[in-house]
């Protein structure tokens, strides 16, 4: 058991490392201001995840995130929804099953792109302001268990992300012991 909590101890040194050198590049016009996870793996392999997205938008009509496609890694990535959080609740965004360089205001899409990776994509048509959207998805087969000790590998900011984030945070919630 012991050997289970230190390799998910250095997985999650590991990742927090992925997402600091992931974030060094740069996109005009945007700017995380805070970016946070929270993860919650499941006993039957899946991950339940929400990321908070606070951005600083200068002008753009479409924002977006890439998942690279990996059977080895896992099996797909379901039940996305995508909210803009307001002080009044939060707004739920409708779903299009089509992808678009322009996605219409308040609509979003999950699927396999042209360039063959898994796409979230969302519209605000906003200019001049800072906004605060949840993206949450699960991911189907996510940890793999070996005889020894499981695994959780999974790489949160896409290598093609070039939006800077001022400060980024992440909660792992590891799924309860059976003995």
């Amino acid at each position: 058991m012991k050997k289970i909590a230190r390799k998910m101890m250095i997985a999650v040194i590991a990742f927090f490392g992925i997402l600091f050198i992931s974030n060094l590049s740069n996109a005009s016009g945007l700017i995380l201001r805070n970016l946070d996870y929270q993860v919650n793996l499941k006993q039957d392999g899946t991950a339940e995840v929400v990321e908070t997205w606070k951005i600083r938008i200068e002008d753009t009509n479409t924002l977006f995130k890439t998942f690279e496609i990996d059977k080895d890694k896992y099996k797909e990535i379901r039940d996305v929804r995508v909210e803009e959080v307001k002080s009044s609740g939060k707004v739920n965004f409708t779903k299009i099953n089509q992808e678009k360089y322009h996605v219409d205001k308040n609509c979003f899409y999950a699927l396999k792109n042209k360039k063959g990776q898994f796409e979230i994509a969302w519209g605000v048509h906003l200019k001049d302001t800072t906004r605060t959207y949840q993206i949450s998805y699960t991911i189907v087969d996510a940890i793999k268990n070996y005889a020894d000790c499981s695994e959780f590998y999974w790489q949160f900011i896409s290598t093609e992300s070039a939006i800077p984030a001022n400060r980024v945070t992440g909660t792992i919630e590891l799924p309860r012991a059976s003995f």
